[in-house]
């Protein structure tokens, strides 16, 4: 699992964000995380990812088209993430979802949905904006090209999102990350108000 490995060092390296625990990593097909999202009670079919409980959904898991990196133990968390995208749409999607772990498991207070979508989607762009640069250092001219492309693309897909939690979310996040200048900080902020800072835009710079 070397995505996930990098996405997790991206965290704690970069962001000084360290996951409690590694959750299982699966990857499934668009059906069955459908199936989970309504056993969570969610309503997002067209989700690329989540975070399940395996606590009593064992069976179930065996049984859908799950690829499985690893066999779940009953007692763990883990993040299901739709497979057949590209490298970066796959670990942009990992970040997104590892960061959501991250809330649930390190902050304890109760999270407006617009405040853990904003942060969730903040890394997922940060990720693509990482792993850009990196790739144009270790790559070919014509690969990073592309892969510059695609991350605009991907990138473009999270800033383009108007609806009220997820694109005003994203939006809140990075307006809080432009100012404190560290993701850590925004998360330490969160965690102790359970909300994103307002940021004035004229003190921001904007």
């Amino acid at each position: 699992q070397p995505l996930y490995d990098e996405v997790l060092q991206f965290l704690e390296s970069k962001h000084n964000l360290e996951l409690a625990f590694k959750p299982a990593l699966h990857l499934a097909n668009q059906e069955t995380i459908n199936k989970f999202t309504l056993m969570e009670g969610g309503q997002d079919k067209g989700a690329c990812g989540m975070i399940v409980s395996f606590q009593g959904v064992v069976t179930a898991v065996e049984e859908s088209d799950v690829l499985l990196s690893r066999p779940p133990r009953c007692s763990d968390s883990g993040i299901l993430v739709i497979y057949g995208y590209p490298h970066l749409k796959t670990g942009s999607i990992i970040a997104y979802e590892c960061m959501r772990a991250y809330l649930r498991f390190s902050v304890h207070l109760p999270l407006a949905p617009i405040v853990e979508e904003g942060l969730c989607r903040l890394v997922a762009l940060l990720w693509l904006e990482g792993a850009e640069a990196e790739m144009r250092t270790s790559r070919s001219a014509r690969e990073a090209e592309n892969l510059t492309s695609a991350s605009g693309y991907f990138s473009y897909e999270l800033l383009s999102d108007t609806s009220m939690v997820s694109g005003v979310g994203l939006h809140a996040a990075v307006a809080a990350y432009e100012y404190y200048g560290a993701l850590e900080h925004v998360v330490s902020y969160v965690r102790n108000t359970g909300w994103l800072p307002v940021v004035i835009p004229e003190a921001a710079g904007l």
